[in-house]
């Protein structure tokens, strides 16, 4: 029921290539935080040992860091995962992703180590070297989540890609810290909490989510209406990863057929 990297396995595989690291992506974490003064991610691609892109990043808040490559063996190109992935602040090593092994119960929340929006939206995964606090994956090791709340002033981040021959590919460059101000967009919202069950009821519809729906407490955004006869209520986004099924309850009128009758959408 634990699936192991054959890699791990002792198999006699040829490996002098060392990982690719493609790109890189910064993300404002809680109220008030920004990068380059925006609430989204930003992303730069790597040129050579650092990023392609005006140093040092501003960055205001707290923040995390995310990481799109390969890897590949030998003789060939096709891209896989990268084994292990450092992330490495001032010196201190602050988390590391192992692609060891994954339970199976555990798979799904693969969905939140990866920036599943961007993928989404792109088509491109950008790994997160931070914890959603929903995300329960046992490959991961950080300290305070991977989530960085540095002082003010400019600091070094590496990030050391590695094969399991111990090849490498590394990138480092500076961030600016400054003490985020203001709120967000989403602090007036109200939210999904990811630990907490919410229950939703209106005169033609109910809804329950249970708790760890989500993987990170999300505005909540339930619309209603009516589409023709038809009652339509829409419910989170398509980019929006879920964890566990929650359950939808529409009142149908009766004089409403019932065949062809689609009942929900992803």
């Amino acid at each position: 029921e634990v699936p192991r990297n054959p890699i791990v396995m002792g198999f006699p595989i040829s490996d002098t290539k060392p990982p690719v690291i493609d790109a890189i992506g910064i993300a404002p974490i809680g109220l008030g935080s920004r990068v380059r003064n925006s609430e989204k991610t930003a992303h730069a691609r790597v040129s050579g040992s650092t990023l392609a892109t005006t140093m040092p990043i501003e960055v205001e808040g707290t923040f995390g860091i995310e990481v799109n490559g390969y890897d590949s063996q030998t003789g060939s190109y096709n891209h896989n995962g990268i084994f292990r992935v450092d992330l490495i602040v001032d010196d201190s090593l602050i988390s590391r992703f192992t692609a060891d092994s994954i339970s199976f119960d555990q798979s799904r929340h693969l969905n939140s180590l990866i920036d599943y929006p961007y993928y989404y939206s792109n088509r491109q995964r950008f790994m997160r070297m931070y914890r959603q606090p929903g995300n329960h994956l046992e490959n991961l090791a950080y300290k305070s989540d991977g989530i960085l709340n540095l002082s003010d002033g400019v600091h070094t981040i590496q990030v050391i890609a590695y094969d399991h021959e111990g090849n490498k590919d590394e990138v480092h460059f500076d961030v600016d810290i400054s003490e985020g101000e203001g709120q967000d967009a989403f602090s007036s919202a109200e939210m999904l909490e990811w630990n907490i069950p919410y229950f939703y009821e209106a005169e033609d519809c109910k809804l329950f989510f249970p708790n760890h729906t989500v993987y990170a407490s999300i505005p909540l955004n339930i619309n209603q209406e009516d589409l023709g006869e038809r009652p339509f209520v829409h419910v989170f986004d398509p980019w929006i990863p879920v964890q566990e099924a929650f359950e939808i309850k529409l009142r149908i009128p009766e004089s409403m057929p019932r065949e062809g009758l689609l009942i929900a959408q992803t």
